[in-house]
Parts: C-alpha cells; structure tokens; sequence
C-alpha cells in the first residue's frame, strides 16, 4: 500500500505544493521526478558502503560475519576473523566424513551436531548450511566477494586436495540437469486480462511463436497472438510515453529551477559537516599539545586519536555523499526525459530482447484480452503518458505547447 492508493490530497509545505486524484499530470511528474532524486541518494549510500567493504575485501580481509568454524574477534585494534577453538576441529571433520565418499549430507550434520557443532543462534545447523560450508572456499583461505576471488588473511582450516576431494563427492551424487526451456522474450510482461493468469508463449511448427494465457484457471477463453503481431501492440505502447522536444525542454527548465533548492540544501548541510571537521581537528591538535605537555597519558592520546581518526573519515564520507547527490539530482531527470523521448526510436533499433529489457523499464504491469493491451507504466512515465492524452498539459506553465510525439 502507497500513500498514492489511499486516494489523500498530500500537503508539501516546503514546497507549497498540494498532491491530489485530480492533479496535472506535470505536478504528479515533477514530484515522480523529485521522489526519484531521492532514491538516488539513498542508492549513493548504498554504493558507498559496498565501495568500503570491497576495499576490505581487497585487503584480504572478509567484510562481513564470520562462515560456521570462524569467529570475528579484535586482535591489536584490528577486527579479525579467527578460527573458532570449538567450531573449527568439528568443520574441519565434516570435510573428511563427506569427502570419504560413503557420508551423505544429512549423516554429515548429524555427527557434527553430535560432536557439539552448534549454529550461531545457538541451534543445530540444518542440511543447507552443512552443505554451504562443504562447498564454500573459504575454509581453504581464500574466499569470493562479489564474483572476485581472494586470497584472505584468515588461516585454513582445510587443505586445497580436501576441499577437491569434497567437491568431487558432490560432483557424483549430482542429478543431471534438466533440458533448459525455451526462453521467450516477452514473457513475464503481461497478465490476462481474462482471468489474470500469466501469458506465456510457445513455438508451432519449429518457427512460429505464439503468445496466449497459461489457463491455469478453468473458464478462460485463452486468447493468443502471434509474436509478430504482438510487437506492433507493445511498439504502440512504447509510443505513448514519448514526448516533443518542448515538452521535454520545459520539464528541463522546472528541474534545473528545482535542482537550485536541492543544492541549496546539499550545500547547507556540507557546511555543517565542515564545520564540525574543523572542531575535531581542533581537539586533536589541543589533545597533541597536552600530550607533548605531559597532561595526558600516550595510552589516552592514541585512543582519542583513533576515535577523533574515525570521526573525520566519517565526516569526509558524508561530505562526499552530499556533493555527489547535488550533481546526480538534475542528471538523473534529464536521463529520464532523453528516453521517454528516444523510447520509440530505441524499440524500431533494438531485438527482442533488448526491447524487452525496455518493456520492463518503462511497465510494472501489462494485461491481454486476445487483441489489445492495457500497460500500466511506472512512474514518472504514467505521468507523461497522462499528459500525453490532455489537449494542453502545460497550460499555465509559461508555454502552451500542443501534445507531441
């Protein structure tokens, strides 16, 4: 449930701007607009963090909670990953039992949970995480983050011909795969709008490809369509969030009037922050003189440094963060006008499967009665497509351009 589905007439005081059912089309964008700008720097926060903890991960260090038989630990100030006196012995048997060859997974937890091997919840370990462990290399001392292999600072707790031999075990109880289906590129986009199933598609005589609903309820019509013919309907839904370039220069004009006010307060609260870098550079110099004085202990200084230290990283982030935010605001409104009016032009260029990668940028949610579609676009892009269907969507904006595109 959104705030939006509740029907509410939403009060923006900062703004002065009121949200209602009955709003242009060009306030509901603008504000789609500005929600978005939101998210962006929500996902630089996100980036950022996952930045940190890949340099960790490039120091040979694991950024994230010790696997079973391991324990994160602080040894001289630094944060550690240390096998476990109790866990590791146990983890390190599971290993033998299963590359044996005559222990199956299950038989593995049970003597491990036997021997006292506990989870860190303090329960039995189930099935799965026995079979993590058994196939995670971590244990031989390196380990994956993010796709990339690293050699870790952590001891092994295997050897490199164990883990093999535990590997190779698994190899020969593995079923063989399944055939792999046929994939289709406009499935998972629409519903039918009959009875809401899903649409899925089919190939006839090894060359025709037909699109029609799963009929997974009984009663449905099924209706289907050639994938061909199919096209032509999603092109036309494509077509209707396209814009003309006044429309598109307008919105520009209102989000770099807007992005001022974001900058303004990006701008505000990067002072602060540098103003409270300066009073924390201010201690630890005052907290140096009273060292060299002999006011303070050398025990009192490095601690208060490397708390002061880890303060000022902190603040640079932000710092950082903020700058960041302020110049993605209006970039990331302007790379949302470019598609909406490039979208038709990119769908005649592109192959099924990129149009179907557009498809989903552009719909949350598609429905088929057997010859037409009814999208529902994501947002901002409903809002366009809105302003699309009025005579004068910009009406008393400034300009009275006529719909476009």
């Amino acid at each position: 449930m959104t705030i939006e589905d509740l029907g509410l007439e939403i009060h923006f005081v900062k703004e002065n701007v009121i949200l209602a059912p009955d709003s242009r089309s060009s306030e509901k964008f603008m504000h789609g607009i500005k929600v978005l700008m939101a998210k962006n720097y929500i996902d630089n926060l996100s980036e950022e963090t996952k930045k940190g903890m890949r340099e960790k991960a490039e120091q040979g260090t694991w950024p994230s909670w010790a696997p079973m038989g391991y324990m994160n630990v602080e040894v001289d100030k630094k944060k550690k990953i240390v096998p476990d006196p109790d866990a590791a012995p146990i983890v390190r048997r599971m290993f033998e039992w299963y590359a044996a060859g005559d222990c199956s997974l299950e038989e593995v937890r049970r003597r491990a949970v036997e021997a006292g091997l506990i989870g860190r919840r303090g329960k039995a370990p189930a099935k799965s995480k026995i079979e993590y462990a058994l196939r995670n290399v971590f244990y031989t001392g390196l380990f994956v983050w993010n796709g990339q292999v690293y050699q870790g600072d952590h001891e092994p707790l295997v050897s490199q011909d164990l883990f093999r031999r535990a590997q190779e075990a698994f190899r020969k109880d593995n079923k063989p795969k399944a055939n792999d289906r046929l994939s289709f590129a406009y499935t998972g986009l629409m519903t039918c709008a009959h009875c809401g199933c899903a649409i899925t598609a089919e190939k006839k005589k090894g060359r025709y490809v037909y699109y029609h609903c799963t009929g997974s309820r009984r009663g449905c019509a099924k209706p289907a369509v050639r994938e061909e013919a199919l096209e032509s309907l999603l092109g036309d839904v494509v077509r209707a969030v396209v814009v003309g370039q006044e429309v598109v220069d307008w919105v520009k004009a209102a989000l770099r009037e807007s992005h001022e006010e974001e900058r303004t307060f990006h701008d505000g609260q990067i002072e602060v922050l540098q103003r409270e870098y300066v009073r924390v550079q201010r201690l630890i110099d005052n907290a140096y003189e009273d060292k060299l004085e002999g006011r303070i202990s050398e025990d009192l200084w490095q601690r208060k440094q490397r708390e002061w230290g880890a303060a000022l990283t902190d603040i640079r982030g932000r710092v950082e963060n903020h700058e960041n935010a302020s110049r993605a605001y209006y970039d990331e409104g302007g790379r949302i006008l470019d598609l909406a009016s490039r979208a038709y032009d990119l769908w005649l260029q592109q192959n099924a499967v990129e149009k179907s990668k557009l498809l989903r940028v552009l719909l949350s949610n598609c429905t088929f009665d057997g010859t037409s579609l009814s999208p529902t676009y994501r947002k901002p892009f409903c809002w366009l497509v809105e302003g699309q269907e009025c005579t004068n969507w910009l009406r008393g904006r400034g300009s009275n351009p006529q719909p476009s595109g």
